[in-house]
């Protein structure tokens, strides 16, 4: 996400970047681009993260996008639990639920793709 945002594609890193990375030096990156498997929306999505809380010098700056869409996520589930069972009780369990799930709250303390993933297919199904 880092060098989506400062070149506008996943550069290559050096063999062993965490310990300058966390050390502070967010520059290491080589100019020439990485082979990558996973979309870019997501990556994306965390990037907008970093530009508006500070940069990646913050830990927390990567994590802020997954915090967010675990709360939407919550929401979300509730008022497609709502629609889907045409009972306001139905969609306050969903939505407590999936807001006391484990797997949901560590996800949303991580700056991993998979929650970026769920809220999109979230967004699908509640269109449909």
């Amino acid at each position: 996400a880092w060098t989506l945002l400062q070149v506008g594609y996943e550069a290559d890193w050096p063999e062993e970047p965490n310990p300058a990375f966390e050390a502070g030096d967010v520059s290491s990156f080589l100019p020439t681009a990485d082979y990558v498997v996973h979309p870019p929306l997501g990556k994306w999505m965390i990037a907008l993260g970093m530009r508006f809380f500070g940069g990646a010098e913050n830990p927390w700056t990567w994590r802020i996008a997954s915090a967010v869409v675990g709360v939407v996520a919550v929401v979300l589930v509730a008022r497609i639990a709502r629609r889907l069972f045409a009972s306001t009780a139905m969609g306050i369990v969903a939505g407590a639920l999936m807001a006391v799930d484990g797997e949901a709250i560590v996800h949303s303390r991580t700056g991993l793709l998979d929650n970026m993933l769920m809220i999109w297919v979230l967004v699908a199904f509640g269109c449909l």
